[in-house]
């Protein structure tokens, strides 16, 4: 009774047995495999139950020019690259899918559509940088898309300085917003486009 007043009793806690003990330290060092790894396939061939994608995608591994873009387009998302390989199989019933036609299911302008824009601009001509933008449009290129490629080409032009690059840059910027809420894609192209040819008469 004085023990237990005091606080000095022995404890009533279970003590462990030393076998258990040393079990949970062996299972401890073993680390479990994930079954992601586990039941993750080594090639294409032991994907079950996927026939249809096993054969598209044995397809377009045939040619490279597809792989390469289908990689740049979907922009690292399996989900649309998966989807764009859907489209395409269905597209080209069973030939090969090429550059072209990833290109086209995408919805990416082509690079020599991107190019030729780019030399409108060049050009100081406003009447040659219209007719080029009036094609785009009525192309049926969304403008959201055509921002987002010359955002890269400006980028990696080396003729234009900093200080073009980031004139040009906000005005990408503002028209990305104008077109979200709403504003017309032709004129805003067009007041992108004329700040790019501005910027770049500068540097002539």
């Amino acid at each position: 009774m004085q023990a237990f007043l005091k606080g000095t009793g022995t404890s009533t806690k279970p003590q462990k047995d030393k076998a258990t003990a040393g079990a949970s330290g062996e299972n401890k060092k073993q680390k479990p495999i994930p079954w992601v790894e586990k039941y993750r396939p080594k090639c294409v061939d032991e994907v079950a139950f996927l026939e249809e994608g096993v054969t598209v995608l044995k397809r377009s591994l045939e040619g490279a020019d597809g792989i390469t873009a289908l990689v740049k387009v979907s922009e690292g998302d399996l989900r649309k690259a998966i989807t764009y390989l859907q489209s395409a199989a269905r597209l080209t019933g069973g030939k090969e899918i090429t550059e072209q036609v990833i290109t086209e299911i995408a919805g990416v302008v082509s690079n020599e559509m991107t190019d030729s824009l780019i030399e409108a601009c060049y050009s100081s001509s406003f009447e040659k940088l219209e007719v080029v933008v009036s094609n785009m449009i009525n192309e049926g290129f969304a403008a959201t898309q055509i921002i987002n490629q010359l955002h890269d080409t400006v980028i990696e032009k080396e003729d234009l300085n900093d200080k073009q690059k980031s004139a040009i840059t906000e005005k990408l910027a503002e028209v990305d917003k104008c077109l979200m809420d709403g504003a017309d894609e032709y004129l805003q192209m067009i007041g992108l486009c004329s700040v790019i040819m501005q910027q770049v008469t500068q540097n002539n």
